[in-house]
């Protein structure tokens, strides 16, 4: 599907079902939930009544992230002897993107590359750096491990038509794991930004829009980072900062962890009350009045969460109704 098409699905713009925004106030493009299907386990039936919650209140995107360190969520032909036991096969979730897609929702896929992928490089050690925090990154010093990237991505490009595709690029390496592999720091985000700048326009070959988080974004490399990729910016304070980054002409989603942040197996949520007093610009390193395509509330997890499915579903509906009634009156 190209790109332009893609774009049209991602809004709802050809779902006859969509609910129409309140008029007279101005949308963000993007209106997502970002939800860790990888260290905790969601079936189905549960991922759609997150998506009824969504469309209740005028979202668009359900980002979805399917891999970590501790799971790989997604059935693959690629690293079969690596894939968890509670998993997404391809029919499940083209149930549920075709289910998203009756509700104006389109769900954006995250297989994160190339830091926490301890789960599929178990099936590739040759490909697979420790990092200091004990997570398995991609060795981007190998030349095969742009490949395998591709492969693992690849075979789920058909199942999901939207235009959005999330790559990762979180905590592939800190400063000191950098100069332990590479013996400079400089060089290896050189290496990185190289391999984020090759995905993106592979992505975009196949018809869809790359996005990364923005932690692994510091000042000083050789490299930069193509701005055909959309920075998440979850992370802050940082340098270059979310209004630096701006300045620079790059499309950002406002992710910041420091508000929009929830984790289920601690129990916490943001205050819906807090929630009411957010703006668009609000970034967590810095106030941003340019490129900003929109706003996305995301829950983490870890192994070992208790919570039931319905528990964090009634707490997430309060937040998603309070951010919407601020931003675009959902």
């Amino acid at each position: 599907m190209a790109l332009a098409a893609a774009m049209m699905v991602s809004t709802g713009s050809w779902h006859r079902r969509s609910p129409e925004l309140p008029a007279g106030l101005a949308s963000p493009a993007v209106r997502s939930l970002g939800l860790d299907v990888a260290r905790r386990w969601y079936p189905l039936a549960a991922l759609e009544a997150v998506v009824d919650a969504l469309a209740r209140s005028h979202y668009n995107q359900l980002h979805l992230h399917f891999t970590d360190d501790q799971a790989y969520r997604l059935e693959s032909a690629v690293i079969p002897a690596c894939v968890a036991p509670q998993h997404y096969t391809k029919a499940d979730l083209q149930t549920l993107v075709a289910y998203a897609i009756g509700k104006g929702i389109t769900v954006v896929p995250e297989i994160d590359t190339p830091g926490h992928m301890a789960a599929a490089l178990a099936c590739r050690p040759d490909l697979r750096v420790t990092t200091m925090s004990g997570g398995g990154s991609l060795d981007l010093r190998q030349a095969t491990a742009v490949d395998f990237a591709k492969e693992l991505i690849a075979e789920w490009l058909p199942v999901f038509p939207g235009a959005d595709w999330h790559i990762g690029g979180d905590e592939w390496m800190v400063h000191d794991d950098a100069v332990r592999y590479y013996g400079d720091p400089v060089r290896a985000r050189d290496a990185e930004y190289a391999y984020y700048n090759t995905m993106g326009a592979w992505l975009i070959s196949r018809g869809h829009r790359p996005r990364i988080w923005n932690d692994q974004i510091v000042s000083g490399s050789h490299v930069k980072i193509d701005r055909i990729l959309t920075i998440d910016s979850w992370y802050g304070p940082t340098d270059p900062s979310a209004t630096d980054l701006a300045a620079q002409g790059y499309r950002q989603i406002n992710s910041n962890g420091n508000l929009l942040y929830a984790h289920t197996n601690s129990d916490q949520y943001p205050d819906p009350a807090g929630l009411a007093a957010f703006t668009l610009g609000h970034f967590a390193s810095g106030t941003v009045t340019t490129g900003v395509a929109g706003v996305q509330l995301s829950v983490w997890s870890m192994p070992g969460d208790t919570h039931t499915d319905r528990h964090i579903i009634d707490r997430l509906t309060p937040l998603l109704q309070s951010l919407a009634r601020r931003l675009w009156g959902g």
